[in-house]
């Protein structure tokens, strides 16, 4: 988030890109796999953390949750995309403002506080679809 002015999410596409380009044979089967996976985080100032439900430890941890969205097939699985979800419970603000609210660190921080993870992952799916790197195949979803 420290840097505003690049946009994460389209160099990550174009690595997926390039990758499935490389190692995917037309016609196989794929299917989309959504992960989430806790990133636990420490520090009384930690920005952008939230409380969450560890289900492999059982207990309530601070951290960050990431939710992937990867292509796999029987030669391997990709992530395409991803997204911060930051929980309702204990949320930790930023501790400064973005220098322009209009900024691709600004849109993507409003998403991970207000979208659930559902609809985060309803849109992840609808960017992999649209993007030119899951048009080279037919997916059947």
């Amino acid at each position: 988030m420290n840097r505003e002015d690049w946009n994460w999410r389209a160099l990550h596409l174009r690595v997926a890109r390039k990758a499935l380009q490389q190692w995917t044979q037309p016609g196989g089967a794929q299917a989309f796999v959504l992960d989430d996976t806790i990133k636990i985080r420490s520090g009384k100032k930690m920005p952008g953390v939230s409380s969450h439900f560890n289900h492999t430890t059982g207990r309530h941890v601070m951290g960050q949750q990431v939710l992937t969205l990867g292509l796999s097939w029987a030669q391997g699985f990709v992530p395409v995309d991803s997204e911060l979800f930051t929980g309702k419970t204990n949320v930790r603000d930023l501790a400064t403002p973005f220098k322009d609210g209009r900024s691709i660190a600004a849109v993507r921080h409003r998403a991970a506080v207000s979208q659930t993870k559902p609809e985060m992952a309803r849109a992840m799916i609808a960017r992999a679809r649209h993007a030119t790197m899951l048009a080279m195949s037919p997916l059947s979803i």
